[in-house]
This record gives C-alpha cells, sequence and structure tokens, in this order.
C-alpha cells in the first residue's frame, strides 16, 4: 500500500511555493526534498548529512494560522521557512556563518524564544532568516544592518515595501500587534500608510541584543 498526500495544508503550499520564487528570482540550483516524519521528535529538522531534505512533524506544529506573519511562528509553515533557512545558511552557502560572525562580532541578536534558548549562532541565523524570507520591512524596522547583510546574499521572495508590511500587519491579531508595539517599538499610521520604529520604546527590547 502506497500513502499518498492529495491536497496537502495551504501552509506547506505557500511554503514550497516561497522556497521555488527564491529558486528562480536567485538563479539558485537546488533540488530539494519536503518530507513529513510524525514520529520526529521536534517540529521540523534540517540535517546537513541528508542535505536535500526538509523534514517536519506537522502534529508538534502550531495550528494558530495567523502566527505566520509574526516574529514566533512555530506553524507548519514557519517551521518550513526555518528548516529551510538553515539549508542555505548550513549547506548551500559557502562561509554564510563565518561572514555572520565577522560582520556581528560582539552581540547575538536575539529575535524569537526559540532562538534564546539555543546559545548556538545556527539557531539565531535561521530565525533572522526566515523572518527575512517571509516579512523583510519587519526585519528591516527591527534591525537595518541584519536586512542588508542577508540583502547582500539574495533576494528575498517577498516585496520589502511599507505596503505589503502593512497588508501583513493587518492580518495579525490585537495580541501580535501589540507584541510588535511593546516588545519593539513599532507602529503603523494607517492615515499616512507609514511604519516606524519609536526610539523611546526600542532601547527598552529586552534579550533582542545579548552577549554570547
Amino acid at each position: 500500500m502506497q500513502l499518498e498526500i492529495v491536497n496537502p495544508p495551504s501552509q506547506i503550499k505557500i511554503a514550497m511555493s516561497l522556497i521555488e520564487t527564491i529558486k528562480k528570482k536567485n538563479k539558485f540550483t537546488y533540488d530539494l526534498r519536503l518530507q513529513l516524519d510524525y514520529h520526529l521528535k521536534d517540529a521540523g529538522l534540517y540535517n546537513p548529512n541528508e542535505p536535500d531534505v526538509l523534514k517536519i512533524n506537522p502534529w508538534i506544529c502550531d495550528e494558530n494560522p495567523s502566527s505566520y506573519v509574526y516574529i514566533e511562528d512555530s506553524t507548519i509553515f514557519g517551521i518550513i521557512m526555518h528548516e529551510f533557512s538553515h539549508f542555505l545558511s548550513m549547506t548551500y552557502f559557502v562561509d554564510f556563518q563565518k561572514n555572520y560572525l565577522e560582520a556581528f562580532p560582539e552581540n547575538r541578536f536575539i529575535i524569537t524564544k526559540y532562538d534564546a534558548a539555543n546559545e548556538d549562532y545556527d539557531e539565531e541565523i535561521a530565525e533572522i532568516m526566515s523572518l527575512y524570507i517571509r516579512n523583510p520591512y519587519l526585519l528591516k524596522l527591527i534591525s537595518e544592518p541584519h536586512y542588508r547583510f542577508l540583502k547582500s546574499w539574495f533576494l528575498s521572495p517577498v516585496p520589502c515595501t511599507v505596503t505589503r508590511f502593512i497588508y501583513m500587519y493587518n492580518k495579525m491579531s490585537i495580541e501580535y500587534k501589540n507584541k510588535l508595539r511593546m516588545k519593539w517599538g513599532i507602529m503603523v499610521n494607517h492615515a499616512e500608510k507609514t511604519a516606524y520604529t519609536v526610539p523611546s520604546i526600542k532601547p527598552k527590547i529586552e534579550g533582542i541584543i545579548m552577549k554570547p
């Protein structure tokens, strides 16, 4: 008996589409397989010893469909993009982490709780890169140096425009909008169609920059 997935969840389709868009937009040559492993102990896994495979366990992923437009994203979509970021930074790009550490030698840049729970740069890079892929304008608001560094390596499949950011912002729950304001100092002026950071709030961000 063979197992056939006829109509995968929309979040898987969106993630696969973004990965293919990155490939075409940047003229990359990778060929990847997405593997659903319901016995995987983590929500996702990328192993450089299996360089062409991204593994996820849908049972462990977050079911909140609105979180994939926010920073903390453990949905199927978010996990796929996270593991894909590991693939780019650990395997596809040569000397990516070396260049990252040279660009940001002193401080750690922590943007998620998952990242903060890990003491290595692999997870830090994967979380930042995943945000750059999904919502580049948001990363630019949080840290323009990190945005510029990633842009020097490849183009995000998502337009880095305030219009696109506000479109995604409007899909967020009130909870996520408040988190953007309280944690990152990010505000949106719908009347003027602008997004910006409030200097008096942003320096108070807890955990954004941490010593290694």
